[in-house]
C-alpha cells in the first residue's frame, strides 16, 4: 500500500478517533445506568458499555500505528530523494552554492526519529526546497525550544507530515544561516 493511500486512511481515521473518544464517554452512561434499566435492556446496556470501552483504545492504537507508519515511510522517502545525485538545495528562497547545498543535503539525510525530551518547536523556521531534476520537495525545519541546533522536519507532501514531524536533525550549518 502506498504512503499516499495510508495518509488518506489516516485522515479519515483521525475523525474516527474523535468519534471514538465521544463514544467512549457514552460508555459511562450505559455502564452506570445498566442497573436501573428494565430487564430486557439491562444486558444490552452492559454489553454496549463494554464494547464502547474496548473500542476506544483499539481505535487510538490503530490510529497511532498509521501515523507511525506514515512517519517512517516518509522519512525513508525523503532520504531516498536526498541520496539521489544532482540535487540542489534552496534555503529560505536563496539558492546556495554547490558546496553549501551539499552540506545542507548531507545534514538533512541524517534525519531520524526523535527521542522525546519535553520540548516544542519555536517560531524560528527554515524553508528548504530540494530540487532534483524537475522534482521540487519542500521541507520546513523548525528550531527546537531546548536544543537550539536541533530542528523538527515537516514535509508538505502528505496531510499527516504537514502537521506531524518526520523526525529531527541536529545541525550547526542551519544556525549559521539564520
Amino acid at each position: 500500500m502506498s504512503t499516499n493511500t495510508i495518509d488518506n486512511i489516516a485522515v479519515f481515521w483521525s475523525f474516527l478517533m474523535i468519534l471514538s473518544l465521544l463514544l467512549g464517554f457514552l460508555d459511562f452512561i450505559f455502564v452506570r445506568n445498566y442497573k436501573v434499566a428494565r430487564d430486557s435492556y439491562k444486558r444490552r446496556f452492559l454489553i454496549l458499555g463494554i464494547v464502547l470501552i474496548i473500542q476506544a483504545p483499539l481505535t487510538f492504537k490503530f490510529g497511532f500505528h498509521l501515523f507511525d507508519t506514515i512517519e517512517s515511510r516518509s522519512r525513508l522517502e525523503i532520504i531516498k530523494i536526498l541520496n539521489s545525485s544532482s540535487c540542489q538545495a534552496v534555503l529560505n528562497d536563496i539558492k546556495l552554492d554547490k558546496d553549501k547545498s551539499t552540506e545542507i543535503i548531507e545534514e538533512l539525510s541524517k534525519i531520524k526519529k526523535a527521542e522525546p525530551h519535553h520540548s516544542h518547536p519555536t517560531n524560528v523556521q527554515h524553508r528548504i526546497t530540494i530540487l532534483c531534476g524537475q522534482e521540487k520537495t519542500l521541507l520546513i525545519l523548525i528550531q527546537d525550544s531546548k536544543i537550539h541546533n536541533e530542528y523538527w522536519v515537516f514535509w508538505n507532501k502528505y496531510n499527516s507530515t504537514k502537521s506531524n514531524e518526520l523526525g529531527r536533525i541536529i545541525s550547526d550549518k542551519l544556525k549559521k544561516d539564520s
